[in-house]
């Protein structure tokens, strides 16, 4: 339970003396500081009340920005992914809406009396970009996973109060998405290879490009990640085993170009390449062994298990989150990508770092390590958002389900072109 809430716990192997207090949470009013700052209002982002207040700031018709690096603006630190409400594009009243925000909410905003920024970009600069306001489609009834449906449902609707609407899989090719800029495609209980043929496939191909967040997950993402859907550049292990070494290359080099190593040894004293000839590489195996060996891995698949998930910082579908993220894996389908083509904003962690928690038997540990677990990837002015599984697990999953409320409520701004009307 610890690991779903995202909540840091330690283990003693001695008996620990400790004062028993109940707990009780502590009652949270939210704030605006500040009288009439000559820039705006900023929101830190890292918490579910702020989550909230911007699905309000949206739903009052407020003009909203958000940073994709920390900002310090005049003395105020800004985290990646936090909110400003700038003064000049929003109505005068606009003090006494965040007012009511935040006494609805508990979020506490900010008053910014520069732009200027001391450790980090300026406010106007592009670090800073306009968001649009979501406008969520959630794709049900059959084939889909009518659990996952509920629990997506239940996070943006209930919790966040994000209405969304939910649209069946069969009418996806003749429904008008351009009313939308989100689709959910949730985890399936069979193909969309038929319920999404023909014109549908081609619709949504046209709608992403045109500039919708397209997020899927588990097995839409399957269908997503099958090269015949050509939705997405990410692939499924098991048809890519001739090419394993290549998306183990691209693993490598986006680590490193993620965190270069900058040593003076190695940049003035380049290893010298090993002319002994004592270590020689293993024979490659045939792509009949590999596939053998996929298909032996995969009866070992986790059904249950907590493993660690090393999140890439710098991009702002993690923004409010750590370093790494406990997932709950429940599902035999591996995702590899190839960057620079597509980013891996997620990706599980090495063998012998990857369990948490758990029944993860060495032949799964083998063929999930390293692979990815959350992907964004540009179609024209659209994107295409991908998990491995399902992250609002049961709706109380709550370590990993940022990704997903990110992805959602920062995806159409941040993630696509468009044009603010205002």
């Amino acid at each position: 339970m610890l690991q779903a809430y995202g909540v840091d716990a330690y283990s003693s192997a001695q008996s620990v003396s400790a004062p028993k207090t109940r707990w009780q949470m502590p009652e949270v009013k939210g704030t605006v500081s500040g009288t009439d700052p000559k820039i705006g209002y900023g929101l830190d982002m890292s918490s579910d009340r702020s989550l909230r207040a911007l699905v309000q700031l949206h739903e009052r018709g407020l003009v909203v920005e958000a940073s994709t690096k920390d900002l310090d603006a005049g003395g105020v630190n800004l985290p990646r992914g936090s909110v400003i409400v700038p003064r000049r594009p929003n109505p005068p009243h606009y003090a006494a809406v965040l007012d009511s925000i935040a006494s609805e909410t508990g979020a506490e905003f900010v008053g910014l009396e520069s732009g200027r920024g001391a450790l980090g970009p300026d406010l106007g600069g592009g670090d800073v970009e306009w968001l649009r306001a979501p406008k969520v489609a959630l794709a049900a009834a059959t084939p889909s996973n009518v659990s996952n449906v509920g629990h997506i449902w239940h996070l943006f609707d209930y919790k966040l109060r994000l209405p969304i609407s939910m649209v069946e899989f069969s009418r996806l090719g003749d429904i008008d998405l351009s009313i939308y800029n989100v689709l959910i495609l949730p985890d399936t209980w069979g193909s969309l290879s038929t319920v999404l043929g023909g014109g549908a496939l081609e619709s949504i191909k046209t709608w992403v490009r045109g500039g919708g967040t397209l997020i899927a997950m588990d097995g839409s993402a399957a269908y997503c990640a099958d090269s015949s859907s050509g939705l997405s550049s990410v692939r499924l292990r098991s048809q890519v085993l001739g090419r394993l070494s290549e998306f183990e290359a691209a693993a490598t080099l986006e680590s490193t170009w993620e965190t270069p190593d900058i040593s003076k040894l190695k940049i003035w004293d380049y290893p010298a390449a090993d002319t002994t000839g004592e270590s020689k590489a293993p024979s490659p195996k045939s792509v009949d062994e590999l596939k053998r060996d996929e298909e032996n891995a995969r009866i070992f698949s986790p059904h249950g298990a907590i493993l660690k998930v090393e999140l890439d910082r710098e991009n702002w579908l993690c923004s409010g989150m750590g370093a790494e993220v406990p997932v709950l894996t429940y599902s035999d389908h591996v995702f590899l990508a190839k960057f620079p083509e597509v980013r891996t904003v997620g990706r599980y962690a090495k063998p012998e770092d990857l369990r948490i928690s758990g029944l993860l038997w060495p032949e799964a540990r083998e063929r999930l390590a390293r692979s990815s677990y959350c992907t964004r990837e540009q179609m024209g002015a659209g994107q295409v958002i991908l998990f491995a599984g399902q992250p609002n697990f049961r709706a109380y999953f709550r370590g990993s389900e940022r990704l997903l409320v990110n992805a959602v409520l920062y995806g159409p701004g941040l993630g696509t072109s468009w044009t603010p009307r205002w």
